[in-house]
């Protein structure tokens, strides 16, 4: 066979591609028939049709990924969002637990300096209270059915036990009453009887007397007590 000068053509080309052996027997050796010239050309049509829908199947893929990656890109976008919006939450929730925990701190001062107040004042008006009552004295043990006038009930007694005259004993007291007491309510015990005197000394009297000789009343002992304020009473149990 003659050799083909310069560039082949595409149908040369095609021919090479799809060229097919000749009959062996023949002298000439390989020789190209119509019928391979056919078939190659069909070849190349299936091959292009295929190619075709090669890169119609990749376009599509390519465009199902271009859109898969948009869409994840849009939602890792949101979540990024999201984080930003909850990592803002959370500093802010940081910032307000803060901001409560210092007024909470600042409260319990202020509460504690409060209680010291309360504190305080209440040990003045104890304290206010104790010396109130500092010409004062209790009766325990007396019974609250006496049947006379109190006052001059106990005057008669107080008169006997300082060997006083009564006259002279009563311009020196104020007042006698009954009072109630937790005492007496917690041991079912009869009323106190409370006496105010005008002055300092014969309470100290009466008390000084009161160690040495009882205070008596038809035969039984009666209990002479300073009348002190049950927060100053309380205070004295719990240093003991």
């Amino acid at each position: 066979m003659s050799k083909v000068v310069g560039k082949e053509k595409p149908v040369q080309s095609t021919l090479r591609r799809f060229s097919v052996s000749a009959n062996t027997n023949s002298p000439g050796g390989n020789i190209l028939r119509p019928d391979n010239l056919k078939g190659g050309l069909q070849a190349d049509k299936t091959m292009a049709s295929e190619m075709q829908e090669f890169m119609t199947e990749m376009k599509s893929l390519l465009k199902t990924n271009t859109d898969a990656v948009k869409q994840l890109s849009m939602e890792m976008k949101e979540m990024a969002k999201r984080q930003m919006n909850l990592e803002d939450y959370m500093k802010k929730s940081t910032e307000e637990m803060k901001d409560v925990k210092k007024r909470t701190e600042n409260n319990e001062k202020d509460i504690g300096s409060l209680r010291e107040e309360v504190e305080r004042l209440s040990e003045q008006l104890a304290l206010a209270d104790y010396h109130r009552r500092s010409l004062n004295l209790r009766l325990r043990g007396l019974m609250d059915d006496v049947g006379v006038d109190l006052k001059q009930f106990v005057l008669d007694g107080l008169a006997k036990m300082l060997a006083l005259n009564k006259k002279e004993l009563e311009v020196q007291v104020e007042q006698i009453f009954w009072i109630n007491s937790a005492f007496a309510r917690a041991n079912k015990l009869p009323r106190d009887c409370l006496i105010k005197f005008t002055n300092k000394e014969i309470r100290d009297l009466v008390l000084k007397t009161h160690f040495s000789t009882p205070f008596q009343v038809e035969g039984r002992n009666i209990i002479l007590l300073k009348d002190i304020p049950p927060r100053i009473l309380k205070k004295r149990k719990e240093y003991k």
